[in-house]
């Protein structure tokens, strides 16, 4: 099942198509290196696969937030959020953040994944706020999509799994 087209939005393309650093665009960019506390919990193949569109780096705002975030704010600071980081990545205002309903978010959900993603793959923590948020991203991915994806059911349960901080 593919996402409809206007799913993406051009809201969130990280940079201006002829300001766009050409390291985003390089096919020999690749994904960092994961944390062994990340490998733990994501050990399923879909976290490496930049083809499904419903995995976290398989989109293009999720591949994007990623590139963008190894580039230019790496190496993380170990106590960052996806709050901040979505601030700084995604320019996402804090009442976009917060969004619960499916008409609200639709434009967000693929690229806080991307986000929140790599801050597991690099870090292999996230904030519970952030888990919580991303638990949320999916549930609201399978009411759009269908929850039959198996690559949304696998991200959910693993996402059940990352043990809570405090």
């Amino acid at each position: 099942m593919d996402r409809p087209q206007d799913a993406s939005p051009d809201r969130f393309e990280l940079d201006d198509e002829e300001e766009q650093d050409e390291d985003l665009d390089d096919e020999d960019f690749e994904l960092p290196p994961a944390h062994p506390a990340f490998r733990r919990i994501f050990s399923d193949p879909l976290y490496d696969d930049q083809g499904d569109e419903f995995a976290p780096f398989g989109s293009d705002e999720g591949w994007d937030a990623m590139a963008e975030i190894v580039e230019d704010f790496t190496p993380l600071d170990p106590d960052v959020t996806l709050r901040d980081l979505a601030e700084d990545v995604l320019e996402l205002e804090d009442d976009e953040f917060d969004a619960t309903g499916l008409d609200e978010t639709e434009d967000t959900d693929f690229a806080l994944l991307g986000v929140g993603f790599t801050i597991l793959r690099l870090t292999g923590r996230i904030d519970d706020e952030g888990r919580r948020r991303l638990i949320t991203a999916v549930a609201r991915q399978q009411e759009r999509f269908g929850d039959e994806l198996a690559t949304l059911r696998r991200i959910a349960a693993d996402l059940e799994e990352l043990p809570a901080e405090g």
